[in-house]
Parts: C-alpha cells; structure tokens; sequence
C-alpha cells in the first residue's frame, strides 16, 4: 500500500505533537525511544481507497493521527491497542 501526497497539515500537526506532549504514544514499550524520530502516523492508512470510504476530512485529522518514535513506527503492525483503536475508528467514521 503507498501513501497519498495529500497528509496532515501545520496546524493539525501540531496539535498532535501538542496532544501527545512531544512523546511516543506508545511510550510504555521498552524498546520505545520516547521522542527520538518522532512521526505522525495514520491510524487508518492514508490511501486512495480509505479517502473514498472515510472522507479526506477524518483522515487528515488530529482522530487519525498518533504520535511515535522512529521504533514505533516501523513496528506499528505489533501494537495491538492501535489496532484496536484503528478497528474503532473505522466503526465509528465509515461514510
């Protein structure tokens, strides 16, 4: 799956960092690096497809963004509570 051109703009991405107080969302791992490398992920992925079924609106907002380090990131397939909160999203913001 590839990412869209379109993402999260100044001002919501600030209020993500804001949100999370410039740490990894996911900062109770042990091998989490805390606020090393930190990025905006999106919890529902950012593509063509999830544009028409969510609306750019919901996915280039601060509900489909968290925060996390460089680690985090590059093993967000292994945290189970954001694939929860992903499941709950889609719930909840499906057109």
């Amino acid at each position: 799956m590839r990412g869209r051109k379109k993402s999260f703009n100044k001002t919501v991405r600030k209020k993500i960092f804001e949100k999370y107080g410039w740490i990894c969302a996911n900062n109770n791992d042990p091998k989490c690096l805390y606020n090393k490398g930190l990025s905006i992920h999106h919890i529902i992925p950012n593509t063509e497809k999830n544009a028409k079924i969510y609306g750019d609106e919901f996915l280039q907002s601060e509900s489909n963004g968290i925060l996390l380090c460089s680690f985090c990131h590059e093993n967000v397939s292994t945290i189970s509570w954001i694939k929860t909160k992903k499941k709950e999203l889609e719930k909840k913001y499906k057109k």
